[in-house]
């Protein structure tokens, strides 16, 4: 339970820092990260006499915990209340989707923006 509880952080903010982010990619990362982890704790155990034990479940876990972060990040985007929270802690803007109602531009209300502000449009 602990491990998903530490990874939960890792699907909710690896996607406000990158720009470009698949659930796929995410999810790999997160296996990559844990997959280190395990792999340092498996070294040390055995070439220092460290007191932690690799363990696939705690891969497992760890990959579970990053995949509900990454839910609960996408649940949250979905409420138009918390959507404009969600946006003020992305480190990059978000690529533009079909049907976007502005492209990053002179038109693209700024970060500093009050929730529901949008730009007047002339004519």
């Amino acid at each position: 339970m602990t491990n998903i509880c530490v990874f939960v952080p890792i699907g909710l903010l690896l996607p406000l820092l990158l720009r470009r982010s698949s659930w796929r990619r995410l999810l790999l990362a997160a296996v990559a990260l844990s997959a280190g982890i395990e792999v340092t704790q498996y070294a040390t155990a055995h070439l220092l006499g460290g007191g932690h034990i690799a363990d696939v479940d705690d891969l497992i876990f760890n990959v579970l915990g990053a995949a509900l972060g990454l839910l609960a990040l996408a649940a949250l985007t979905r409420v138009p209340l918390s959507a404009g929270l969600v946006d003020r802690f992305r480190w990059s803007p978000e690529p533009l989707r079909a049907g976007s109602a502005h492209p990053q531009g002179a038109d693209a209300p700024s970060r500093s923006a009050a929730p529901g502000w949008s730009p007047r449009r002339s004519g």
